[in-house]
């Protein structure tokens, strides 16, 4: 947690994860993105948002590198430092077709 001193009173934040810069795309999606993914196909509104200054990385967290993009959709399936999007969208139809398959 975090604890501020700020007028008129201090306020203090708690954060279920914080990551460093050394953190890998496929560590980030375990801690945030699979859960919440499965959070959303269990029914729940859901939103995974990358906020930060410009040049920060936003792009690649929810993209992965340009290459990958660039590259088409069989590079980002594969790519293992793709970003959240596809992962998430790799998820998803993974999850649909166990489901289908029984």
């Amino acid at each position: 947690s975090l604890s501020l001193q700020v007028k008129p009173s201090p306020r203090q934040f708690t954060f279920d994860h914080v990551a460093d810069a050394a953190v890998s795309q496929e560590e980030m999606f375990q801690v945030a993105g699979e859960k919440l993914t499965e959070s959303c196909l269990a029914g729940y509104h859901c939103a995974l948002i990358a906020y930060g200054q410009t040049g920060s990385g936003k792009t690649f967290s929810m993209q992965g590198p340009e290459a990958a993009v660039s590259e088409g959709a069989g590079a980002l399936s594969t790519a293992s430092d793709r970003g959240m999007i596809p992962r998430v969208m790799a998820h998803v139809f993974a999850r649909m077709e166990k489901d289908v398959a029984g």
